[in-house]
């Protein structure tokens, strides 16, 4: 029995008491290697609900049983425990333990090899470092092809995708998404479902077809519910609460906001509780409370800049600059512009510049 059929069947807390019981009854002569076995199960089962600190703690259980772990099984534990510095905006830290789960990977023929891969790529994407990102992300598609491992090639079409997103080509970013959902109709994967409907959404919130982003998020939503999958959850609301705001539905804008941070504070994902406060802006934007809207965008982009993510810190400035416009006060909405256009040009985010660019010629 593996861990994503118990979170399928129970959720994830079902599932972290099933494998702690079985750790609990294992006879105390057991071999090693099952209780490695068990442990990575239970490992795995906590960092798919988000609990990193419950993750990384039975990781290192697994990496000090020594004799009972195989060389491709601590390359996986390298690997997750680099997801999960990744998924805490601890970049550096996460490139130096994915760049050893690639080394081990390649010493032991490691066909799992396509995951460090991604895992490193996806960090380079958040760090703004698309070039780096499309690289890696595609030598890990390789790999999982010739592997036949479609749940890899399915999450890496949606990672491509997140990166073509974010320099513009939306256009290529929806084809790497349909391709996903291709596949994950044959794998029946609900997780990379999930974040399928959750990222196609994001794609029309950009183009501003928010009745199709709200109907993208609530798919999500849905999936994640029945899944008991917390911090899709916390995704699904929070970009459905952007997407409410934008609507002019600032009730459910900020109830879905203040539901998704209560998940976001409890997983420490700070790039999420960065986006909170964009998205309480725009919310107070909307109400004409400019005071309010003003500190928590300068709360998000005080976050980002400490957390490394240029691409959002950009969108923060984005729409302070477009708060200032409002209000007439052209040259702070100059200034804030300027800052998005920088950092947006040196990702090479072509449309969002052009955006920048347009609210920029209205100011002359």
């Amino acid at each position: 029995m593996t861990s994503k059929k118990n979170d399928d069947k129970w959720g994830f807390k079902e599932a972290v008491q099933f494998y702690k019981e079985e750790l609990k009854n294992l006879p105390k002569d057991a071999p090693v290697k099952d209780r490695v076995k068990i442990t990575l199960k239970l490992a795995d089962t906590c960092a798919g609900n988000g609990d990193w600190d419950d993750a990384l703690k039975y990781y290192l259980e697994c990496l000090n049983f020594n004799e009972g772990i195989e060389a491709k099984e601590t390359a996986d534990v390298f690997r997750k425990i680099g997801k999960i510095h990744s998924e805490r905006s601890k970049w550096e830290q996460a490139k130096k333990v994915l760049d050893r789960a690639i080394t081990l990977g390649k010493e032991c023929n490691d066909e799992r090899l396509c995951e460090s891969y991604r895992y490193l790529g996806r960090v380079y994407w958040r760090t703004g470092d698309s070039e780096r990102a499309i690289e890696y992300l595609n030598i890990g598609l390789e790999n999982a092809m010739a592997h036949n491992n479609d749940e890899v090639v399915s999450a890496i079409y949606i990672d491509l995708g997140n990166v073509f997103g974010e320099i513009g080509d939306r256009a290529e970013a929806l084809e790497y998404y349909e391709m996903a959902k291709k596949k994950l109709e044959t794998t029946g994967n609900m997780f990379d479902m999930c974040r399928v409907y959750n990222n196609i959404g994001d794609i029309y919130l950009k183009t501003n077809e928010l009745q199709k982003a709200k109907e993208n998020f609530e798919k999500c939503i849905e999936i994640a519910e029945k899944t008991k999958n917390t911090r899709l959850l916390g995704y699904g609301l929070m970009n459905a609460a952007e997407t409410c705001a934008k609507l002019g539905e600032l009730e459910n804008a900020e109830k879905y906001a203040k539901e998704a941070l209560k998940i976001f504070k409890k997983l420490d994902e700070k790039y999420m509780i960065a986006s909170y406060y964009t998205i309480m802006g725009i919310i107070g934007v909307k109400k004409g409370s400019w005071a309010d809207a003003e500190k928590a965008f300068n709360e998000s982009i005080s976050i980002f800049e400490k957390i490394n993510i240029p691409y959002y810190k950009a969108i923060a400035y984005f729409e302070l600059g477009k708060m200032f416009k409002y209000k007439g006060e052209l040259e702070n909405a100059r200034k804030n512009f300027e800052h998005s256009l920088a950092i947006l040009e040196s990702l090479r985010a072509s449309t969002e510049c052009e955006d920048v660019k347009k609210e920029l010629n209205e100011l002359n």
